[in-house]
């Protein structure tokens, strides 16, 4: 069975103000998939319509493949309350936004023997844990710092997104 090592987060960005939904669903897509080059699969899309607005939850299982014993994991969790389309002004036109509160969280995981083959016997399983401890314990901490910059790089984008979209 795959063990998964819980690497950073939860980390949360939290805005609340006009921004486009549709576009921070695309910048945090392209910053997991062309930049970083993760597989992204929506596992969770959920959207209620309340009196007060669109409450949408979005949950994305975002993987890259390092070797064939090593994978990286990053969870994103969007969660939206009291999503709004309004008009906004913008250089004199009228451009349609959306208004709301918006939380994005984020994990970061690294999967070992993702592939299960250390598993079916105890000799493995054992051989496991000293390949574990012993030989790949550098080159673990050299992922846990890769991972742990992906998650952070993402977070960061977001941040910046959303401060951009202030002054929109």
């Amino acid at each position: 069975m795959p063990e998964e090592n819980q690497i950073t987060g939860p980390s949360k960005v939290k805005y609340a103000g006009i921004f486009k939904m549709k576009e921070v669903y695309r910048v945090a897509f392209d910053i997991l998939t062309t930049e970083m080059g993760y597989d992204v699969e929506e596992q969770k899309y959920r959207e209620k319509v309340t009196p007060e607005g669109k409450e949408i939850e979005i949950i994305w299982i975002a993987e890259k493949k390092i070797n064939d014993y090593y994978k990286f994991k990053i969870k994103v969790n969007f969660f939206v309350v009291g999503l709004k389309e309004v008009e906004v002004e913008k250089a004199g036109v009228k451009v349609k936004m959306d208004t709301g509160d918006i939380e994005i969280t984020i994990k970061s995981y690294i999967i070992s023997a993702w592939e299960g083959r250390w598993e079916n016997s105890p000799v493995l399983k054992f051989l496991k844990g000293v390949y574990d401890k012993y030989l790949m314990r550098s080159f673990y901490q050299e992922l846990k710092a890769r991972i742990y910059d992906d998650a952070y790089k993402l977070e960061n984008e977001l941040k910046a997104f959303f401060n951009l979209s202030r002054f929109m």
